[in-house]
């Protein structure tokens, strides 16, 4: 206070140019925190207006480049990422695993699962109910929710073995949860034999999520200062990011190639409505969960819980979307309930940031 009371009579007197460039610094500076999000919405507007450049069968082979190559980075970068020693030595931290997992693959997907039914009866497009089951299926965010954790001083390491180890569950379970909770009232399945469409699932997610890594994995076991140089010189979450982006852009791509896709406004409101709805109740029942006093949860032990249960990730639920509904041209339409909760997920998580920071450094036996 006293800094701020010294300092303030040196400040020159702002002008009408200052004012002007002090918001431009702003919007820039905005621009460059959510760069992923707008980098997003370009690639979408490129695929809307150039949709065969980036559809199944266009001259850039997608289907080959963006599905195998592309995806085989992203968890390339996952397994050179993932911190093995720091996520061993989290593991005997067994309740709050437990209870971050079933909320977040068990909980929330029967939940939204319900509401969808009862969403069925409207005439609120099918596809974009599908998407509502498929946000809720996918495991916790890798990257941002482990952020937040730290800048909300909650408890970072609990928070990152939980994404990891919630991606890992999800590769499995996730898949299973698309196929039994999309019905074929929302989506007709891909193929007539449901255990066959799973095995092929399988298959393909060994070659393109499980095998990279597990290849990433090793490669920095064995090589450990190799992979810090590596990273020293390229940024993997960047990297990350715009390879997802890609995957994004070529999903719709071939959205937009399919002339008989209509999706009204008041669908796409109830969605950006609901996903909202949602991430209010997912962090409020987590919230409520980690203060029962018999599961002895601290407050940084609550923040790592919020910021894990409630949040879901696009790096595993678009590919795994891709590889469950391959050959169908609304997977675009069912990927938009995800993407907004990703982006709500995020301007939702940096508000709650100063409040939760605040909860944490009040509690009583902090400092003992």
């Amino acid at each position: 206070m006293v800094e701020a009371s010294v300092r303030a009579p040196l400040l020159p007197k702002t002008t009408g140019s200052d004012s002007d460039g002090t918001r431009t610094n702003r919007l820039v500076a905005s621009l460059k925190r959510q760069w992923f999000l707008a980098t997003l919405m370009c690639g979408i507007l490129f695929a809307y207006l150039y949709p065969s450049l980036g559809r199944k069968g266009g001259p850039l082979k997608t289907e080959y480049t963006v599905k195998y190559g592309v995806v085989f980075l992203i968890f390339l970068l996952s397994g050179l990422s993932m911190k093995t020693r720091v996520l061993a030595r989290t593991l005997l931290m067994w309740r709050l695993h437990t209870v971050v997992q079933i909320i977040s693959l068990f909980l929330i997907p029967f939940f939204v699962y319900g509401v969808s039914r009862l969403l069925n009866l409207t005439p609120i497009n099918k596809y974009l109910l599908a998407g509502l089951i498929v946000m809720s299926s996918t495991p916790t965010t890798i990257s941002s929710n482990v952020v937040m954790t730290k800048s909300a001083l909650g408890n970072e390491s609990a928070a990152l073995t939980n994404a990891t180890l919630g991606n890992v569950l999800g590769v499995f379970i996730s898949p299973l949860l698309f196929y039994g909770l999309i019905d074929e009232s929302l989506v007709p399945h891909t193929g007539s034999d449901t255990s066959v469409g799973l095995l092929r699932v399988f298959l393909e997610l060994g070659l393109t999520v499980i095998l990279p890594v597990i290849i990433g994995q090793i490669i920095q076991l064995a090589t450990p200062n190799g992979v810090a140089y590596l990273q020293s010189k390229i940024n993997f979450s960047t990297l990350n990011s715009l390879s997802l982006i890609i995957l994004i852009w070529s999903v719709f791509c071939d959205t937009f190639s399919n002339k008989e896709l209509q999706i009204g406004l008041g669908s796409l409101a109830s969605v950006i409505a609901l996903d909202a709805v949602f991430f209010a109740i997912f962090n409020s029942f987590s919230f409520l969960v980690s203060r029962i006093p018999a599961l002895g949860f601290s407050r940084p032990d609550t923040v790592a819980i919020m910021m894990c249960a409630g949040t879901k990730t696009v790096s595993l639920g678009v590919p795994l979307l891709n590889l469950l509904f391959e050959g169908n041209p609304n997977i675009g339409v069912m990927t938009i309930p995800l993407l907004v909760y990703h982006a709500e997920q995020l301007i939702f998580g940096a508000v709650l940031i100063d409040y939760l920071k605040s909860w944490v450094e009040s509690e009583p036996d902090r400092d003992a």
